[in-house]
């Protein structure tokens, strides 16, 4: 079962993810500006993730998972296909008059199923209006921030993080 586990560890992670959390790793001990950080976190995160009373709460918990190392936030922030908490599935739904909207599942009865996507806007659907609903078995978090902000901006994003969660 060991032989099997290491044989397809990672297999699901694409090979260009994770040549460019490679290329970054080193962020992950470099010094940086808290207060950039804090300005990049609410320009480029705050949109899914909440932090010291800023954004909304959509994705994960970015303090708690501070507490796993600086080199698990930045794997999942490059790589955030890479390991999914089922909770921050992306699903996608598909109306019965064609609207198609995206998001985590928030809440489900047997009625209908409500969808919180950027920024906590929520949708709740009803069932009979529901033509299809799949999860993709991505992260709602794009991938392709390193496009975005450069190394020492990640870090100082990381160190806002860091300086936080404490």
């Amino acid at each position: 079962v060991r032989s099997l586990a290491k044989s397809v560890a990672g297999k699901a992670v694409a090979q260009d993810r994770r040549q460019i959390f490679q290329q970054y790793k080193e962020v992950a001990s470099m010094s940086g500006s808290p207060a950039h950080g804090k300005e990049l976190f609410v320009k480029n995160c705050a949109v899914c993730h909440e932090m010291e009373g800023a954004g909304h709460a959509v994705g994960p918990n970015l303090a708690a998972m501070v507490s796993r190392g600086m080199e698990s936030v930045l794997f999942n922030v490059l790589v955030p296909n890479g390991e999914v908490d089922p909770r921050f599935t992306e699903y996608v739904l598909l109306t019965s008059d064609g609207e198609v909207l995206t998001g985590v599942i928030a809440g489900e009865t047997s009625n209908a199923v409500t969808l919180r996507g950027a920024e906590g806007k929520t949708n709740t659907v009803l069932r009979v209006d529901i033509e299809e609903l799949k999860g993709t078995g991505k992260s709602l978090m794009p991938e392709g921030f390193e496009k975005t902000i450069d190394k020492q901006a990640m870090a100082d994003l990381l160190c806002y993080l860091k300086q936080s969660a404490t």
